[in-house]
Parts: structure tokens; C-alpha cells; sequence
């Protein structure tokens, strides 16, 4: 991959230099022909003067104001196509490189999600063959029993996002109706207690906070975002969720782990785009999540922001009319 983007960089710096000498050496051929004229009509007229013509200085001044005109046009004409020309230049390889980065960030999601669909797979083959080669005890089969449920659940996360992110390609449209967004919070952190039980879930929920909302959209984001929450908060297994019911829906969540660089707030939401170096990341995750979640949040008329948090970590605000 690395020798074909070498390869058409070359390729394109060899048809740039040829424009390039091609456009310098007409400027200076019509330069030379103007000049080859201007001699020619000037010893024309020293013809004639000789034979007693009229007006020679006259003639000879109109010869050299055309020569003069024709000059400044091929310079002018050559600068501005030169010009355009490093313009289109500049906007092809601007494109290039997009192309070259989406089209690496793509593969790196088919890698991801390969990984992120086997991973759960595998464990439920592994506890389906456990059930079927031994006869176990009640409380061990209920824990693998909940650990298959987990990753069923996990699993259908996952299938979700993606096909979510198919119908976003192609223009959601959002189903509203009164949702209780307090529950709906409660349910989301309390199932991710259950899971993560190393994390200190806090919650301040103001209660009866109802809106206006697409059910599936809204959990799907809400889920999204404390998934990142619990993937980034590194050793600080703390997570805070608050939901404020002011004018709006105001949903904060707060996590304690690694932050997100200044330069990379910028891109989070984008498609396909993962924190940190692909080479040398070790967190889960498929690029689709927070672009999801943006897309939702947005298409509910609503706002997504992202902070520092204070000491360290990252704050997620999400602000929605709760009457749209």
C-alpha cells in the first residue's frame, strides 16, 4: 500500500513538472514570436522611410506600444493560468490525501470490526461448548449464563451502530414520542454497573426530565457514550452521569481517565476516526460510535460538546429541546 501511494506521488510530480516547464516554455515561445514580429514590421518601415514615407516615428511608436501590449498580455495570460494551475494543484493533492486517509481509515475500521464481532462470538461459542461437554453446578452456569447474555448484548450493540450508521448514509429519519429520559438514563448506567463492576457509576438525575425523542436514537447515543466513557477512563474506574431538566435536557458524563488532546477534540466526531496512534492503540472500538452519536444528538435538534475535565479526564454535554 505504502509502494502504490510512493508510486502515485511520483507519477502526479512528473505530470505537475511537465505543465509546469510546458506552461514556462510557451510563455517564453510567444515572447520570442512577438519579438521576431516586432523586428520585422520595424524594418519594414525603415523600408519604407527610406523611399520617403510619411510618419515613420509615429509608426515606429504604435509598433512598440503593440509589442508592449502583447508582452504585458502573454505575462498577464501566463500568470493567471500558472496561477489556476497551482491552485488545482494544491485542491488535487488536498484531495488525494483525503482519499489516501479515508481510505486507511476504512481499512482500520474493517480490521476493528472483525476483531469486535469475533471476540464475542468466540466467547459464546466457548460457554455454548462448556454447556454441552460438562455437567455444571447452578451458580457457575448462571455466570456464564450472564457472561453469554453480556456478550450477546455487546454483540447486538455493535450490529446496531453499524446498521445505524447505513441508515445515516441514507437519511434517518427520527420517530419521536414522550420519552422519560430519567428512567431511560437510570436503566442505561445501572445495565453498565452490572457489566463493569470495578466502575463507580455516580449519578445525579433530576427526576421526571420527558422529552420529545426517537427512543432507539437516544439510547443508542446515550449507550455510545458511556461505552467511551468506560473504554478511556484507564485506571480510574469512575464514571459521573448527571441529566439536568432546565429549559432543556441537559446530560453531562464525566470520565477520569486519559482526556483527548486538543487537536483530536476536533476530529472525534468524524467517521471512522479513533483516539490515539492505530499502531499502538489497545482500546476497542470501531470509529463509529461518536460519529453516531453526533449525528443523533443533531438530528434531534440538539447540541454535543466535549470539555476537559478537571483534574484530569473528559466531560461529554449533550443539550436537547425536550418539545421539538
Amino acid at each position: 500500500m505504502e509502494t502504490n501511494k510512493r508510486r502515485k506521488r511520483i507519477v502526479a510530480l512528473i505530470v505537475i513538472g511537465y505543465m509546469l516547464i510546458a506552461l514556462t516554455w510557451w510563455t517564453m515561445l510567444l515572447n520570442k514570436k512577438s519579438n521576431a514580429e516586432y523586428q520585422l514590421k520595424k524594418e519594414l518601415l525603415e523600408l519604407k522611410s527610406s523611399q520617403g514615407l510619411p510618419d515613420f516615428v509615429k509608426s515606429i511608436e504604435e509598433l512598440e506600444s503593440e509589442l508592449s501590449r502583447q508582452k504585458k498580455m502573454i505575462m498577464g495570460e501566463g500568470l493567471t493560468f500558472g496561477i489556476m494551475l497551482i491552485i488545482g494543484i494544491i485542491l488535487i493533492f488536498r484531495a488525494f490525501k483525503k482519499e489516501l486517509q479515508l481510505a486507511e481509515k476504512e481499512n482500520n475500521f474493517l480490521l476493528s470490526i472483525t476483531h469486535e464481532l469475533k471476540s464475542p462470538i468466540a466467547s459464546i461459542q466457548l460457554i455454548l461448548e462448556t454447556f454441552k461437554k460438562r455437567q455444571l453446578e447452578k451458580p457457575l452456569k448462571e455466570e456464564l449464563t450472564d457472561n453469554a447474555l453480556d456478550e450477546t448484548k455487546r454483540l447486538n450493540a455493535l450490529v446496531g451502530n453499524l446498521l445505524y450508521a447505513n441508515k445515516l448514509n441514507h437519511g434517518q429519519s427520527f420517530v419521536k414520542e414522550s420519552v422519560d429520559v430519567s428512567q431511560l438514563v437510570n436503566s442505561i448506567s445501572h445495565q453498565f454497573k452490572k457489566i463493569h463492576t470495578a466502575f463507580d457509576f455516580n449519578l445525579n438525575i433530576d427526576e421526571k426530565v420527558v422529552a420529545h425523542l426517537d427512543r432507539d436514537a437516544i439510547t443508542i447515543a446515550l449507550n455510545n457514550l458511556i461505552e467511551n466513557a468506560v473504554k478511556y477512563s484507564g485506571d480510574a474506574k469512575k464514571i459521573d452521569v448527571s441529566l439536568q431538566n432546565n429549559e432543556q435536557l441537559e446530560l453531562e458524563i464525566k470520565d477520569f481517565g486519559i482526556g483527548i488532546s486538543k487537536a483530536e477534540k476536533l476530529n472525534i466526531f468524524n467517521k471512522f476516526y479513533r483516539v490515539g496512534n492505530e499502531d499502538t492503540r489497545t482500546t476497542k472500538g470501531t470509529g463509529l460510535g461518536l460519529y453516531i452519536t453526533h449525528e443523533i444528538i443533531q438530528g434531534l435538534g440538539g447540541k454535543i460538546s466535549i470539555t476537559d475535565n478537571n483534574p484530569r479526564g473528559s466531560i461529554f454535554k449533550i443539550t436537547i429541546p425536550k418539545n421539538v
